[in-house]
């Protein structure tokens, strides 16, 4: 099991590359400005989530914790204290009116649950929950 309390995807104000950050700033991976030439000059969407892939058979597997998506905090896999970096390299919450989400399959495989801002999850701010059992996926 993979516990994550902190992760942060950074573009360095200096020389414009990216960075992947946990835990108090602790550095795990780095990607050099040339190969994401088309952020340059930042991003001007976020995508977050997680993905599976079936298998030849048609079965998908288990995404997260194994459960759908929940209004109970921490059953199911779930983002928390979701915050962006500006163009003057600040940290600020996202706007909740730019939220969407997207599901691609049948609400008894994954379901995905966009719970606004919080004040009491750890780390506070926006979240959202995800995840399931996978199985026979149909898209609807």
């Amino acid at each position: 099991m993979l516990l994550m309390k902190e992760a942060r995807l950074q573009k360095m104000e200096i020389r414009g590359h990216w960075w992947l950050l946990v835990s108090r700033n602790r550095t795990i991976g780095y990607w050099p400005k040339e190969i994401f030439s088309p952020l340059a000059n930042g991003a001007s969407m976020v995508s977050y989530g997680g993905t599976t892939m079936a298998s030849p058979i048609g079965i998908s597997p288990p995404m997260g914790s194994g459960l759908l998506a929940t209004k109970k905090f921490g059953r199911a896999c779930y983002f928390a204290g979701i915050k962006i970096i500006n163009s003057m390299y600040e940290e600020t919450d996202i706007n909740a009116n730019d939220m969407k989400t997207n599901c691609d399959t049948g609400p008894n495989c994954y379901t995905l649950l966009y719970q606004g801002y919080q004040k009491w999850v750890i780390p506070k701010g926006h979240y959202f929950t995800f995840g399931g059992p996978g199985g026979k996926c149909d898209a609807s």
